[in-house]
């Protein structure tokens, strides 16, 4: 090992507070994006990233779904809590029937599910709502997510 390497300070995990990969090159970016088109053309419409914001734009979860003939199954992650702090899980249910669409997923231990209804409208954007447990909706926009 070079001594330069071995006189440097540790690195902590706190030391991290945002993304710490270089951005990405062209040609990164290129073969990101043609693996992502690879990715959709075998799953259905909804396979892929997902955004689900208010109607404000503040983030709430992302959605990770794979979407297989009539199946759609995914995970979700909380965007609230900043990095490495966010609540996530698996989607317990997700139906997809015309332009309706619902995701239900757990929080922590709760008896009852988050809802997520959404219908997409005539230009392509899915909106709706989110019920959290106390049966409370809060207006919502699902878009795709875009690349790191």
């Amino acid at each position: 090992m070079s001594a330069a390497l071995i006189a440097q300070e540790p690195v902590t995990v706190n030391d991290y507070r945002r993304d710490y990969e270089a951005p990405r090159s062209e040609s990164e970016a290129r073969y990101d994006s043609r693996l992502q088109q690879a990715s959709a053309s075998r799953g259905g419409h909804m396979e892929g990233a997902w955004q689900v914001s208010t109607s404000d734009g503040r983030k709430l979860i992302s959605l990770e779904l794979r979407h297989s003939g009539n199946d759609i199954e995914g995970a979700w992650r909380s965007s609230a809590g900043g990095y490495g702090l966010n609540a996530s899980g698996f989607v317990s249910d997700a139906t997809l029937i015309g332009r309706d669409l619902e995701v239900n997923y757990f929080v922590g231990q709760a008896k009852s599910p988050i809802i997520l209804h959404l219908r997409q409208d005539a230009n392509g954007t899915w909106r709706g709502t989110s019920m959290n447990v106390a049966g409370e909706k809060t207006p919502v926009v699902l878009t795709r997510a875009t690349g790191s």
